[in-house]
């Protein structure tokens, strides 16, 4: 094979393979189409008694065959004993109690089992849930278990399992009022009873989805109660947040996360639109969730599905990485909170290095993104539509520490100094900071158009300074000023733990006009009247174009060679 042919292969492939990074389909996660949502250390194990003869079953489940969490003892705040319902995808719910003799010999059982109805009232935010019917079955076909099925306003009074609902019915309760049903009697060795009842939403329409309000299905223990409590389980009503026009989590968007500064009266505005371009494209791995009250904190990378009313946190690391070259930092405190009850597992928020006073993490509960205005920029009232589908779903309050601007100055007629391209540096209280030589919190190095460091205020005196700077004032070139501030007090250190920093440029024109050419005049022609000389019209030069079909292969390569490899420098910026 030629040279020609190897670099026009060489060409082709670099171009497919460029082409096939920049349509590659992004990965995004649908919407569960689960209707319950457990968090992710479930629990659906039946719960013993602590004499150990007695296994119970107590759970929500509905058409599908799905389970919520089982119930565990309520005050046993390791076990995973909450779910949430979808109330986009859930059909027919139901309340379930399993009652298992796991001894060889006939025990004794004397509970209740009481529904949502039992501590509702009208007044509550709480799910409103009412039974549509009742249904009892036994393994035993002789079974010697009672019930009494209450109401409002009175019950079944014990009776056999199989005539409890009829007496229930017989007395004129209604089963929209059915509140509690009394278990007891005789379970033989190995029977397991089951006692199910339907369950209806009444107020879902009016129901609140974006707060924490459980609804219980609780088994009260007379007989074999377990070591701290009653078994119980606890249910809200909720839907998956997704990203607007998507079937897909706001938190596997593949948008940049939005840049906004909060003003003091608290509304926001979104960085420029060139600033925001720097921002880092939302990650899974820089987020945790929390849909079930501080008992299910995990990363979006193990299970992204977001619930009204649920809370997710954002690292920061990245953001912070990323925008602090150009002035930005996040806001200043401590991040690490934990619950007041320091119970294993609950925990609100994270902060792993408290010495930099900055935030590791922000964390937001799922309001409706309608609820929030974000302006177009500092000046505008023009509100971002943060439902159109093309605006990112996370945004993250950002703090302006440094800001600059660009100059241009003529040598020898203009001075200059190093706070000339300096607007403000702001502290961590919000107070002023002057940059000069030797400053521990803030740093000014100026850097010529060959990549030579002119001047430094972390390496030189004030005097020096001063010199330099009237040397640059002097020196025609494009300079790069940059500002840095140090919150640890070490700039002096020049080092690479600075929090902010702002680059801007400074050019200095030349004083000195360039001449203006002198236009050099025709030569006349010599004048010879023995032998004139005739006018030659000029002729007019044809455009040498290719001849071969190799050549005109060659500049589409490489102009799709170029282009591609712009693709990859911007494919890079972006993942």
């Amino acid at each position: 094979m030629t040279s020609k042919m190897q670099g026009r292969a060489v060409l082709a492939v670099m171009f497919a393979f460029l082409a096939a990074l920049v349509f590659m389909p992004n990965i995004a996660y649908a919407a569960s189409n689960n209707s319950f949502y457990n968090g992710t250390t479930t629990n659906v194990s039946p719960s013993v008694s602590a004499d150990g003869l007695i296994e119970r079953s107590i759970y929500f489940t509905d058409a599908s065959g799905q389970t919520s969490n089982y119930a565990y003892k309520d005050n046993d705040t390791t076990q995973m004993n909450r779910s949430i319902v979808d109330i986009d995808k859930y059909q027919n719910l139901q309340a379930v109690v399993k009652i298992t003799n796991i001894s060889s010999s006939p025990v004794s059982v004397n509970e209740i089992m009481q529904l949502p109805l039992t501590y509702y009232a009208s007044s509550s935010p709480n799910p409103d849930l009412r039974a549509t019917g009742f249904t009892f079955s036994s393994t035993n076909a002789a079974t010697a278990i009672n019930l009494n099925i209450n109401g409002l306003n009175g019950g079944s009074g014990s009776q056999p399992a199989a005539n409890a609902y009829a007496a229930y019915q017989a007395a004129g309760q209604d089963n929209a009022e059915m509140r509690s049903i009394s278990i007891s009697g005789t379970l033989a060795a190995g029977e397991t009873i089951t006692l199910t009842v339907p369950l209806t939403l009444t107020n879902g329409s009016t129901l609140n989805l974006y707060g924490t309000n459980y609804v219980s299905l609780t088994q009260y223990l007379l007989d074999h109660r377990t070591s701290y409590g009653n078994p119980c389980v606890s249910v809200r009503f909720a839907r998956q947040v997704l990203e607007e026009g998507t079937n897909n989590s706001i938190l596997s968007s593949n948008k940049k996360y939005l840049g906004v500064i909060i003003k003091p009266d608290g509304s926001y505005y979104a960085i420029p639109q060139d600033e925001w371009n720097y921002m880092p494209t939302i990650s899974a791995s820089d987020i945790h969730v929390d849909n079930i009250l501080y008992e299910d904190r995990h990363s979006a990378t193990e299970n992204d599905a977001l619930y009204t009313g649920g809370a997710y946190y954002i690292d920061l690391t990245n953001i912070k990485n990323a925008m602090r070259d150009y002035g930005y930092s996040v806001h200043t405190g401590n991040s690490n909170r934990g619950l007041y009850l320091n119970l294993p597992g609950w925990q609100l928020a994270v902060d792993n290095d408290l010495a930099d006073d900055v935030y590791q993490e922000y964390s937001y509960t799922s309001l409706s993104s309608g609820n929030l205005v974000i302006n177009a920029s500092e000046n505008s009232t023009d509100e971002l539509d943060l439902n159109n589908g093309v605006i990112s779903p996370l945004y993250t309050e950002l703090r302006q520490v440094v800001t600059a601007h660009d100059s241009t100055i003529t040598a020898n007629q203009d001075s200059w100094s190093i706070l000339d391209n300096l607007d403000a540096m702001v502290d961590h209280s919000a107070g002023q900071v002057t940059p000069a030589a030797g400053s521990a919190d803030a740093r000014v190095k100026v850097v010529d158009q060959s990549g030579a460091v002119v001047l430094d205020t972390a390496t030189m005196d004030a005097a020096t300074v001063a010199q330099k700077a009237e040397e640059i004032s002097k020196t025609p070139g494009a300079y790069s000023v940059t500002y840095y501030y140090y919150f640890n007090g070490n700039a002096a250190a020049a080092g690479n733990d600075y929090e902010a920093a702002k680059t801007v440029t400074l050019t200095v024109k030349s004083d000195t006009p360039a001449p203006t050419p002198t236009p050099t005049p025709a030569p006349e022609e010599p004048s010879n009247p023995a032998s004139p000389v005739k006018e030659k019209k000029t002729k007019k030069k044809k455009a040498q174009l290719p001849n071969t079909g190799e050549e005109l292969l060659v500049m589409p390569l490489m102009v799709m060679g170029a282009s591609a490899l712009t693709a990859a420098g911007l494919m890079k910026r972006k993942h």
